[in-house]
């Protein structure tokens, strides 16, 4: 995966009306954390951070650069970004700096390859349930993404988390039996099945239709006649 390097300083002014004015003046609020050295504050551009994201892939890789000697070339991964909802706007984040001998776990981006035979001939309709997989590897073996090869998928068919190729390197994080696809008939191939199910009656139940009528028929004949003596009595 492509690395990033992104300029970090460190702060050492905290909370609210702290950060207020860090914004106000271009930069975002931001922590990284080791496992070594705990959690340190530091301060990032805000447009360089946001520039960046937007070629970023999912679980992007970063470089630091630091006046920190601690921090300056270290590995990092965002971990969250707060954001103001109504602008849709960063307003802090997380980076977890990483180590080249230890896994991590992060999600990827699902690439489907290929056409479907059962959307491609039969109609079929390809419905995505999973866009991104989780995945347990080192560093430096993070997919930009994992590729997903549809073309023998036929209709009525779904492909699952554990029939993914995965590449050397990387193992599964995720639920082993979760969907991420389906190939399903579309509703029109659907409702005209209905209707041709209705319309043609089952074969063995059409023949056995008429014995049936004729069997109710004599029970009923035979209530009649039961009840005929009994009028005849009332009359006496």
């Amino acid at each position: 995966m492509e690395r990033f390097e992104i300029e970090v300083t460190t702060r050492n002014e905290f909370g609210k009306s702290a950060a207020n004015r860090m914004r106000k003046a271009g930069f975002l609020p931001a922590n990284v954390y080791s496992a070594k050295d705990g959690a340190k504050g530091v301060t990032i551009s805000d447009k360089q951070f946001r520039a960046l994201a937007q070629k970023s892939r999912q679980s992007q890789l970063f470089i630091l650069k630091s006046n920190d000697t601690a921090l300056n070339g270290r590995l990092a991964i965002v971990k969250e970004v707060q954001k103001n909802f109504l602008k849709n706007m960063p307003k802090h984040v997380d980076f977890q700096v990483l180590r080249d001998d230890e896994e991590i776990t992060v999600r990827v981006s699902l690439k489907i390859v290929g056409e479907s035979t059962g959307v491609k001939n039969d109609g079929g309709v390809l419905t995505q349930m999973v866009h991104d997989l989780g995945v347990r590897c080192l560093p430096g073996s993070i997919p930009n993404e994992v590729e997903i090869n549809i073309a023998a998928l036929k209709v009525g068919e779904s492909l699952h988390a554990k029939d993914i190729t995965l590449p050397s390197g990387v193992k599964l994080a995720d639920d082993a039996d979760e969907t991420l696809l389906t190939i399903s008939a579309a509703q029109s191939q659907v409702e005209e099945t209905a209707v041709a199910a209705i319309a043609t009656p089952d074969a063995a139940a059409a023949a056995g239709a008429t014995p049936a009528a004729g069997a109710a028929a004599a029970p009923a004949a035979d209530a009649k006649a039961a009840a005929a003596p009994a009028k005849d009595a009332k009359k006496k």
